[in-house]
């Protein structure tokens, strides 16, 4: 039995299995499922996500919802 050890949430019932373990689909597999309370530690994540993809925007910047929604 080969074992393989990763962190994920469930969406509405489903569990997203890294593409590097794709190769485990085509087989039967045994789940165990071990819940944290790790709040603080998703927080972070998630502020750290943000920090990655945010930007400065110049300080002159006005945002025009119009000219957004111009087709």
């Amino acid at each position: 039995m080969n074992a393989i050890q990763f962190r994920t949430y469930a969406r509405h019932g489903m569990i997203k299995i890294p593409n590097e373990y794709q190769d485990f689909l085509d087989k039967e597999l045994k789940v165990i499922i071990l819940a944290t309370d790790d709040t603080a530690s998703r927080k972070e994540r998630f502020f750290n996500s943000v920090k990655k993809h945010s930007f400065q925007l110049p300080d002159d910047y006005q945002f025009d919802r119009d000219k957004m929604n111009e087709r």
